[in-house]
C-alpha cells in the first residue's frame, strides 16, 4: 500500500521548538506536525495511505478512540487545538504533494484558523 496521503488529526498555533506531538496515532503511526512557514499555524498528522480507514465496528471504535488519544494529548500540550473529525486525509494531486497541500490550505485559511484558535486561549 502506498503511504503518500496525509491523515490530519487536528490543526494548532505551531508551537515552535515548544511542544511537539506525544504519544502515537492510529496503529501506532508516528505523528509529526506539519508546520506552515509564515503563517504561525501546523497540523498534527501521520502518513497514511490516500484512502480512508474502513473495516468492522471494533476497528472502527478503536481507531477512533486513538484519533481521539492523539488529539487530546496535543491539547494538553500545546493549550488548544481544532480538532478534525475521524477519516480526514489529505491526499497528493496535481499540485503538489500531499504536505504542499496541507501548507497551502493551511495558509489559504490562516485567519479564520488563527481566530478559532484563539477564542480557545485561556
Amino acid at each position: 500500500m502506498s503511504r503518500e496521503a496525509l491523515y490530519v488529526y487536528a490543526v494548532l498555533a505551531d508551537p515552535g521548538d515548544g511542544a511537539g506531538p506525544r504519544g502515537a496515532g492510529i496503529d501506532g503511526a508516528p505523528l509529526r506536525l506539519v508546520r506552515a512557514a509564515g503563517c504561525g499555524l501546523a497540523a498534527l498528522v501521520h502518513e497514511a495511505p490516500a484512502q480512508p480507514y474502513q473495516g468492522p465496528d471494533d476497528d472502527v471504535r478503536r481507531w477512533i478512540r486513538a484519533h481521539d488519544e492523539a488529539v487530546e494529548n496535543m491539547r494538553r500540550a500545546a493549550g488548544g487545538v481544532l480538532p478534525m473529525t475521524f477519516n480526514v486525509l489529505v491526499a497528493p494531486g496535481p499540485d503538489g504533494a500531499a504536505e504542499t497541500r496541507l501548507r497551502a490550505g493551511l495558509r489559504d485559511r490562516g485567519d479564520d484558523l488563527r481566530r478559532r484558535l484563539g477564542r480557545l486561549r485561556g
